[in-house]
């Protein structure tokens, strides 16, 4: 499930405690501290939410969407952190060769350097080996971008929703 729904789950939960905490009226000190606890709990959740809210990010990719995680620590990248390149895009390649530049004009380490060197070898020996996918990229008339709040040509209501249409299954 996704966290977001968890959250407006929990939520609605403690919305039901909160309301039931006004009419407990035994005096077992226990019951009404763990009941209390809750409350503070659900405080901090619709702050968490509402913060949340306020620090949605725009998703700085418009082709692609998706979830991406660093192989170092497996955290989730957010959308507004990764663009996407395809290994068959005809530009690439000297788009990958120049970065190698310019990370070691900016003093990038050398095994930053290496791993750059590795994607290259990688990135030649697939594009030999798939000469017949690889391509000049462009965008199709019409095809669907994302777009802050949506998209450009539909009225879908963020990627995650077009993600559950092209994979045929929700986070839930």
């Amino acid at each position: 499930m996704n966290p977001k729904k968890l959250v407006h789950e929990a939520l609605n939960s403690l919305s039901v405690v909160q309301l039931n905490l006004e009419q407990v009226r035994d005096n077992d000190s226990s019951t009404v501290k763990n009941l209390g606890a809750l409350l503070h709990t659900f405080e901090g959740l619709k702050q968490a939410e509402a913060g949340a809210m306020k620090l949605k990010k725009p998703k700085l990719d418009a082709k692609f969407f998706g979830h991406i995680y660093k192989a170092k620590d497996c955290s989730e990248v957010p959308d507004d952190e990764y663009v996407v390149f395809l290994a068959k895009d005809d530009a690439f390649l000297p788009t990958l060769q120049f970065y190698h530049e310019e990370c070691e004009r900016l003093g990038a380490g050398p095994r930053q350097l290496a791993a750059i060197d590795a994607m290259i070898v990688r990135l030649k020996q697939w594009r030999e080996a798939n000469p017949t996918l690889c391509k000049v990229p462009g965008i199709e008339e019409d095809e669907r971008l994302l777009v802050e709040g949506g998209y450009d040509k539909s009225g879908a209501n963020g990627h995650r929703d077009q993600e559950e249409r092209c994979t045929g299954t929700g986070d839930d």
